[in-house]
């Protein structure tokens, strides 16, 4: 351990979408506003800023610049280290290879490699930055479970190392051989995985991890072979939040500091960003840019709806929500098919949307372009399997949870058992039967744990005409009338009941 050193100061953020301000509630975020806050702050202080991945994608802005926004943002940030997060990958390898040369700073992924062994091309295992007299090793640990969503690599592009074993060789590796003062593991994980990786890694002595939306702080225990606890910390998301946290050096005689991570004094501040923090003109006309070259009046109101339209991910990742099923009961409806399903993830925007919904609104719960839905065949047994893969991650927020529309049914949170499956007219689940889903494609190719529907026949029709799930959204939202007969058709009854 340095003695060499007394504090250090980081900025943190993770998970960030939307360069324009899309929100009408504080913390309203917006690159112009977030920029300014951050450069303000390293004015007063030799901060090391840190990101956690996520900022290529998705957002309607990406659909046509592949992320190339996020450059000038993260760069005037003066980002100085980050980890690839899954988002990263939605182009493509070779998109992603030649995008990150652009940034002003190190992508960092340890424990993927290529499929022959190599470190993916102008990505680094890890990285050292000396500040304040503080050397400080920082490398970059990802999932499994998000490695084998990703839709644009096969299986064997890359190989995939679990992140406990290489956290602990590199971290041993650069205290002991690189002498570096402390190692900083940035993370695009879930929590579960954070929380392991705190358990399993004594060298690590901080966390500063990725992939879940909200801001928080926990303290892990250690184990029976180190007992000292250490700190995970998530910046919350979209540029609306990140932490300014001070290390200080155990030597240091600190007063009011209540928390520590792995033997060092520690203190967090949450920093939102609300509509009186002041903007970055230079940032505001690089996003004003970007939004002129996209072509869309964003503030254009494309329909009115009877309720506020919820997509928070603390909710549609856990349960039920209006927004869930209004759209699927449109590609219910549209297809004409037996049930509809689309896994939350597809839903990014993580707010509630007022009753009159705005194009803006539209890109931000759904920025992903040309998003394939079709019709399959699928027999009740296998929808009974997607019904429990739908839960099995559960109270985790995870993008595989299902939003349904015709049929309901009930789950225990203790048990992840599935009951009382029923269609609309209250017919239970036939096993044998065969029943017409509209679904995504993202989902009919395996993803997200899906594997056990990828040999269901799409219907002929359908394969030979696209329809992508923006164009089925529009049509309700360009025809009204048709836009409420659906609203009153939709059944009043709980569609997904958590039995507490």
């Amino acid at each position: 351990m340095g003695k060499n050193w007394n504090k250090i100061r980081i900025i943190h953020f993770n998970d960030v979408y939307n360069v324009e301000c899309i929100r009408k509630t504080d913390p309203v975020g917006g690159a112009s506003r977030f920029v300014c806050s951050v450069t303000d702050k390293m004015k007063k202080g030799n901060f090391l800023v840190l990101f956690s991945g996520d900022c290529l994608s998705p957002s309607s802005i990406s659909r046509k610049t592949k992320g190339l926004q996020m450059v000038d943002v993260l760069n005037i940030c003066k980002v100085n280290a980050a980890v690839l997060g899954n988002h990263e990958f939605d182009f493509g390898l070779k998109h992603l290879t030649n995008i990150v040369t652009k940034f002003d700073f190190p992508w960092l992924i340890s424990n993927v490699t290529l499929y022959n062994g190599k470190n993916l091309e102008n990505i680094q295992k890890y990285t050292i930055i000396k500040k304040n007299d503080c050397n400080i090793g920082i490398i970059g640990l990802v999932e499994k479970e998000w490695i084998e969503t990703l839709s644009t690599l096969n299986e064997n592009d890359v190989i995939y190392k679990d992140y406990t074993i290489i956290g602990n060789q590199l971290s041993k590796w650069l205290k002991f051989e690189k002498k570096v003062d402390i190692v900083i593991a940035l993370t695009h994980m879930r929590w579960p995985n954070d929380e392991n990786l705190s358990k399993s890694c004594q060298h690590i002595d901080i966390i500063l991890g990725g992939h879940d939306h909200v801001f928080e702080t926990r303290t892990c225990k250690g184990n029976e072979t180190y007992s000292k606890p250490r700190l995970i910390i998530k910046s919350g998301t979209d540029f609306r939040n990140y932490s300014i946290i001070k290390m200080y050096n155990t030597t240091t005689t600190i007063n009011k500091s209540s928390l520590s991570t792995n033997g060092y004094k520690i203190k967090i501040k949450k920093k939102d960003i609300n509509k009186c923090d002041k903007r970055c003109d230079k940032m505001l006309k690089i996003v004003n840019n970007y939004l002129y070259k996209n072509g869309q009046n964003i503030q254009k109101i494309i329909g009115t709806l009877p309720y506020d339209l919820d997509t928070r991910f603390a909710y549609i990742r856990t349960s039920e929500t209006n927004c869930g099923n209004l759209f699927t009961d449109m590609i219910r409806f549209y297809l004409k098919t037996d049930i509809a399903i689309l896994n939350s993830g597809v839903f990014r925007s993580d707010q509630i949307h007022q009753n009159y919904l705005t194009l803006g609104d539209l890109y931000s719960i759904f920025p992903i372009p040309l998003d394939k839905v079709y019709t399959i065949k699928m027999s009740g047994f296998l929808l009974l399997e997607c019904l429990k893969n739908s839960i099995s991650k559960y109270p985790q927020k995870s993008g595989r949870f299902l939003q349904v529309s015709g049929l309901q049914f009930q789950f225990s949170p203790d048990t992840l058992n599935i009951s009382n499956i029923v269609d609309f007219n209250n017919n239970k689940l036939n096993l044998n039967k065969m029943y017409s889903v509209a679904i995504r494609e993202y989902i009919h190719q395996g993803n997200d744990g899906y594997g056990m529907i990828i040999k269901c026949k799409i219907l002929k029709k359908e394969k030979e005409n696209e329809i992508y799930l923006s164009d089925i959204i529009q049509y309700f939202f360009e025809n009204s009338q048709l836009l409420q007969k659906l609203i009153k058709q939709t059944p009043k009854n709980p569609r997904i009941i958590c039995c507490q």
